[in-house]
């Protein structure tokens, strides 16, 4: 088996979170499909149970913030931790590459997993416009946005 691991700039990923309430959907929402543990009179997405007291105190923006740094370092280590051979069938993509080098990534999926593209694929990189730039003013944006909320 073969895996894909998607990545996206954390500002991008914060500012998401932010946007589609994640510092609080986890503790409320059903549908967030995400495992919580009861802590007290609070519930905590299980990647904060050895924080929890720290994650209930937090702001919805902080509770995001340290959500993600946990789980990029948890994601950093585990990799780290596998053997060269496991390595070896993870392929990661960024984000930024799938859109602004689009080419490049396609080129390194087919490598991974030996095969052509998929004759569907100049269509679809077409309707979804790639390759296009990715603004960083409007990240710079999104960076002044989660700023002017966080602690």
């Amino acid at each position: 088996m073969k895996f894909i691991h998607l990545s996206r700039h954390p500002i991008d990923v914060v500012h998401s979170w932010y946007k589609n309430n994640w510092g609080s959907r986890f503790q409320s929402d059903p549908f967030s499909f995400i495992p919580v543990v009861q802590s007290n009179n609070d519930l905590v997405p299980w990647h904060a149970v050895d924080w929890k007291e720290e994650y209930v105190s937090l702001s919805s923006m902080d509770r995001i913030i340290k959500n993600i740094s946990y789980l990029l370092n948890l994601e950093k280590n585990t990799y780290t931790s596998l053997t060269k051979n496991i390595q070896s069938l993870i392929l990661e993509i960024k984000y930024e590459g799938i859109v602004e080098n689009t080419s490049d990534t396609i080129e390194s999926l087919s490598k991974f997993f030996g095969e052509a593209p998929h004759d569907q694929v100049d269509y679809i990189l077409t309707r979804e416009k790639c390759p296009k730039k990715i603004s960083l003013k409007q990240r710079d944006n999104k960076l002044k946005e989660i700023k002017k909320v966080a602690s």
